[in-house]
């Protein structure tokens, strides 16, 4: 006769895994959904090393390079890869320049809420939602953009 207890833990197991993936699935299948889980991590990247330089000294305009620097790379491919599906070294220059857009744009607008908030961190922190909308628009449109064919 069989094992009452593991022919349970197996049917949990089963219907476990069917949520698991069913979920993955959720996530996996859409672009938007895939640039919002990555774009979690990339950010927590950034903000962990911008906030890291900042806290030992560093000026706003070296927090961001380094932030940037370090980020660009780790974000290219974990958005190219994962998010875009499209990981070719040679979107890499355009890539880079729309990071180069997008750090001036930061850099501006923390020295604009700093002044109002008194933190760099803080700043950073309340830029985080703008700045992943306009490098979601950015990235689509001009790094991994995929013109529609017509029929």
């Amino acid at each position: 006769m069989p094992d009452l207890s593991r022919i349970i833990v197996g049917l949990q197991n089963n219907i476990l895994w069917k949520k698991y993936k069913n979920l993955y699935e959720y996530f996996n299948n859409n672009i938007l959904r895939r640039f919002i889980i990555i774009g979690v991590i990339n950010t927590l990247f950034g903000f962990l090393l911008f906030s890291i330089s900042i806290l030992y000294g560093a000026t706003t305009w070296f927090a961001l390079i380094i932030s940037t620097s370090f980020g660009t790379i780790f974000n290219f491919i974990t958005t190219g890869k994962y998010v875009f599906m499209k990981l070719n070294v040679s979107q890499f220059p355009s890539f880079f320049i729309c990071y180069i857009i997008i750090y001036f744009i930061n850099y501006l607008l923390i020295e604009i809420l700093f002044q109002w908030i008194g933190s760099k961190i803080f700043s950073q922190f309340i830029l985080i939602p703008p700045i992943a909308i306009f490098s979601y628009i950015l990235m689509n449109r001009v790094v991994f953009y995929t013109p529609i064919k017509n029929n």
